[in-house]
């Protein structure tokens, strides 16, 4: 068993970037999400040299964690147990420089159903290794502190570095990345290194306007909760003015599955047939053999099947960027 990928389950994070479609009936200005770059807070620890694929002991960890962990109350499982063979697992596979699930190469369909790493688990983990952190730092034990906090921004750097291309990956991801990042900028406050202190602070800003920005643009822009079924909208017409130039994968993944959305409830709409076509034959020619897959079935979806995914379990992307509950596949 491993997570679905539900679309109302969480998200990632960067600048925003803003676009004006000129050529519609009044110009529109939609803010595109981008990821915060990674270079400048990678570059403040040492990467693992290890060789394998941690995926192998992340997802026994991830069967074990499931097994005795997730049933808990969530503050209960926050912190791994030291001394339990789900830490010594993740500590093996942190080791490892490459991160590869069996399961990122492919593209499940319907997409909605997707596998993701399983967010407690890398999440207790980042916590533990902060708090870990954060006692070294109290007791002025720098070079400890520094090299927990960096195991958290590591396990996040793995966790984008891998292959998949959901929105949710990318927030787990960051997660991770926030718990080392805002450790190691209290770090570097307390030895007297602004540089690098600023360092973690634009990286922390960055994640933070992305993760405000992602459910905003997926739930207003795109799908527009609360309106009933799918339809176009002006700020639709200007995402897939400007979708060829689009180049990050998990932000075209989302936009693709609301092309799907909006038309399979409005076929018989000649406008609406012509963006949702902007989109699909851009994304129908995609060098990522996973967004072919995605436009493909996004071209042939049905009403009455997407209602019924819709009441399985998916919708919304959740404001709340941690979700708290998992969904077993």
């Amino acid at each position: 068993m491993k997570h679905r990928w539900t679309i109302g389950k969480g998200i990632r994070r960067f600048g925003p970037v803003l676009i004006f479609a000129a050529w519609l009936p009044a110009a529109v200005a939609v803010t595109i999400p981008e990821p915060p770059p990674v270079t400048e807070i990678a570059a403040l620890v040492e990467r693992p040299e290890g060789q394998g694929n941690a995926a192998d002991y992340y997802l026994q960890a991830e069967k074990m964690y499931r097994e005795s962990e997730l049933a808990k109350p969530e503050a209960d499982r926050m912190i791994l147990d030291e001394t339990s063979e789900i830490y010594a697992l993740m500590e093996q596979g942190l080791a490892i420089r490459r991160c590869e699930f069996p399961y990122s190469l492919e593209m499940k369909l319907p997409p909605y159903e997707q596998m993701i790493p399983m967010m407690a688990l890398y999440r207790a983990a980042a916590v533990t290794w902060r708090r870990k952190g954060d006692r070294a730092l109290e007791m002025k034990s720098y070079d400890d502190a520094r090299s927990w906090y960096s195991r958290a921004v590591n396990l996040g750097l793995q966790l984008y570095e891998e292959p998949g291309i959901t929105i949710i990956q990318d927030m787990i991801a960051f997660t991770c990345m926030q718990e080392g990042a805002e450790g190691l900028g209290d770090l570097f406050i307390a030895t007297g290194d602004p540089d690098r202190a600023a360092a973690c602070a634009r990286f922390l800003a960055q994640r933070t306007r992305y993760m405000d920005e992602l459910p905003r643009f997926v739930n207003s822009i795109l799908r527009k909760p609360g309106r009933g079924k799918p339809e176009l909208t002006d700020s639709f017409k200007a995402v897939a003015q400007l979708y060829p130039s689009f180049i990050y994968a998990p932000i075209k993944v989302e936009i693709i599955l609301s092309t799907g959305e909006i038309l399979a409830f409005n076929r018989n709409d000649p406008e609406t047939l012509k963006y949702c076509k902007m989109i699909l034959e851009s994304a129908l020619k995609d060098p990522d053999r996973r967004i072919r897959a995605i436009a493909e079935w996004a071209e042939k979806l049905d009403a009455g099947d997407l209602m019924r995914m819709m009441e399985n379990g998916s919708g919304d992307i959740d404001e709340d960027p941690v979700p708290s509950n998992e969904m077993p596949h």
